[in-house]
C-alpha cells in the first residue's frame, strides 16, 4: 500500500512549467528579439518616461500627507505585496519584497528621465547580473540574469499591445517593480531551501506554490489601481493583469530553473519536526 501523499493540483502544474521550460526559452528569445527591434525607440522611451515623470510628481509633492493622497492605490498595493510576502514566504521573504521595491525607486532617480541614461544603465546591470550569474554564489545572483531577460521581454510587451493604458509608463514602472519584486523573493526563498537540503526542482517548485497567491492578487491590486487612478477600461486592466501573471509562470519561473542553484545546496537535508511526525504516522 502505498502512503506517501499525492502532489496536488497546483504542483503538478508546476512540475509541467519545468519540465517544458525549454520552450520557455525559445518562445522569449523568439517573440523578445523582433518586438525590440521593431519597438526598440518605445521600449526605451518606458523607463525615461517613467523616471521623468516620477521626478516631476516627487518634486511637486509637499509633505507626507500630500504624498500618500495622490499615490494612496499604489501605496495600497505595494504595502499589499509585502503583506502578502511576509505571509506566504516568511520573514525572509517580507524583506526581501521590501528590498526590492526600495531599489525599483531609486532606479527611477537615477535614471532622472534622460533617454541615454536607459540603455547605459540596463546594459550594465545584464552585465552584472550575467557576472554575478557565474561566479557568485548567492541566491539572488542566481535569480537576476534570468530576471533581466524575462523583464526586456515584459518591457517589450508593454510597449508593443495594442490595448493601452492611459499611461504605458508607469504601467511599465509598476510591473518592474512588481517583477523585480517577485524575482528577488523567489530567488531567496529557493536559495533558503536548497539549503535545507532540497533538490533544486523540489525547491523550485515549492517556490512556485507558494508564490501563486501573492503573484495573483499584488499584480490584481496594481493593475486596479491604475485603472482607477487612470480611468482606463476594464478589458485593458484585465489583459494586463493576464499578462503579468502568465508572464511570471510562462517565462520568469521556468527560465530561473537554468541558473546554477546546485552550487547554493546544502549536501545535509534538514528535516522539520511536522515531516517527522508524518512519516511515523505513515509507519
Amino acid at each position: 500500500m502505498d502512503l506517501r501523499s499525492k502532489p496536488g493540483k497546483v504542483q503538478g502544474v508546476m512540475e509541467y512549467l519545468l519540465r517544458f521550460r525549454l520552450i520557455s526559452v525559445v518562445v522569449l528569445v523568439l517573440v523578445t528579439l523582433p518586438l525590440l527591434i521593431s519597438n526598440w525607440q518605445e521600449v526605451m522611451t518606458l523607463p525615461a518616461g517613467a523616471s521623468e515623470s516620477f521626478g516631476m510628481w516627487f518634486a511637486n509633492v509637499e509633505g507626507i500627507s500630500e504624498m500618500l493622497g495622490s499615490a494612496r492605490f499604489l501605496g495600497v498595493a505595494a504595502i499589499s505585496t509585502v503583506v502578502l510576502c511576509f505571509v506566504f514566504t516568511g520573514v525572509k521573504g517580507g524583506i526581501s519584497s521590501m528590498f526590492s521595491f526600495v531599489l525599483a525607486v531609486g532606479t527611477l532617480f537615477v535614471l532622472g528621465g534622460d533617454d541615454s541614461m536607459v540603455p547605459v544603465f540596463f546594459g550594465t546591470f545584464a552585465l552584472l547580473s550575467l557576472v554575478l550569474l557565474l561566479f557568485a554564489k548567492w541566491s539572488v545572483a542566481c535569480g537576476l540574469f534570468p530576471f533581466v531577460l524575462s523583464w526586456l521581454f515584459l518591457s517589450c510587451f508593454v510597449a508593443w499591445c495594442p490595448i493601452k493604458m492611459d499611461n504605458s509608463q508607469l504601467l511599465w514602472a509598476v510591473f518592474s517593480g512588481l517583477s523585480f519584486c517577485f524575482s528577488l523573493v523567489a530567488s531567496v526563498m529557493v536559495g533558503k531551501f536548497l539549503s535545507e537540503g532540497d533538490p533544486k526542482n523540489g525547491a523550485m517548485v515549492k517556490v512556485g506554490k507558494k508564490l501563486v497567491l501573492p503573484v495573483v492578487i499584488s499584480s490584481l491590486l496594481a493593475i486596479g489601481a491604475l485603472a482607477f487612478d487612470m480611468g482606463s477600461s476594464k478589458m485593458a486592466g484585465m489583459v494586463y493583469f493576464l499578462a503579468f501573471v502568465l508572464w511570471f509562470y510562462l517565462f520568469l519561473f521556468p527560465i530561473q530553473s537554468f541558473a546554477p542553484w546546485e552550487k547554493l545546496r546544502s549536501k545535509e537535508r534538514r528535516v522539520k519536526i511536522s515531516e517527522k511526525k508524518s512519516d511515523k504516522k505513515k509507519k
